[in-house]
């Protein structure tokens, strides 16, 4: 039995009940794609955040080593070199990384490295890093791995049995060092 607006009883064949729950599965649909969506404008909104950085505390990605005050020579042989900051400041909310490294190709900044140490230390930080580019992709169980795309930046997170290590850079770089290492083996 079915009550109508005024409160009458009505009785209703199958195919009257199919009509009137059309609706209202329609409507749970629509709530279902707005949350949805919701959800994806969220994530992009985060992926923005790092693709706006597009780079790290101020040092946008394509920057010349030059440019770089207090730079520390670490490694490197060919077009990649590494440095570190002396004066870098290593907190992270309220974590303390290891350390931090800045990639250069060419001489033109293109990737940080931030590495965690602990185990607590290593879940702070990816709470951190979530808090401020978003959930990520999780993408293994055998070891804890993120990955945030976003358009220009590329982050990739992972667990190490004594810590983390978090590595960003920006895919334009990453393609031409990818396209570059195709023509030495040609």
């Amino acid at each position: 039995m079915w009550r109508g607006a005024g409160g009458e009883g009505m009785k209703l064949n199958e195919h009257e009940i199919q009509f009137i729950t059309f609706p209202y599965s329609c409507t749970m649909k629509k709530i279902l794609v707005l949350l949805l969506f919701t959800i994806s404008a969220a994530y992009a909104q985060d992926l923005q955040k790092l693709d706006d950085e597009y780079g790290f505390r101020g040092n946008k990605f394509g920057t010349p080593v030059a440019t770089f005050k207090n730079m520390l020579f670490i490694t490197g042989t060919g077009e990649v070199k590494v440095f570190s900051n002396r004066d870098e400041d290593l907190k992270f909310g309220d974590v303390t990384a290891q350390k931090i490294t800045y990639e250069f190709y060419k001489t033109k900044f293109y990737k940080y490295n931030v590495t965690i140490k602990g185990i607590d230390n290593r879940k702070g930080f990816l709470a951190w890093f979530q808090s401020q580019y978003g959930k990520g992709t999780f993408g293994g169980r055998s070891a804890n791995k993120y990955a945030w795309m976003g358009k220009k930046v590329v982050a990739h997170y992972h667990e190490t049995p004594t810590g983390a290590i978090l590595e960003v850079s920006s895919m334009e770089f990453e393609d031409r060092i990818d396209k570059d290492k195709d023509k030495v083996q040609e």
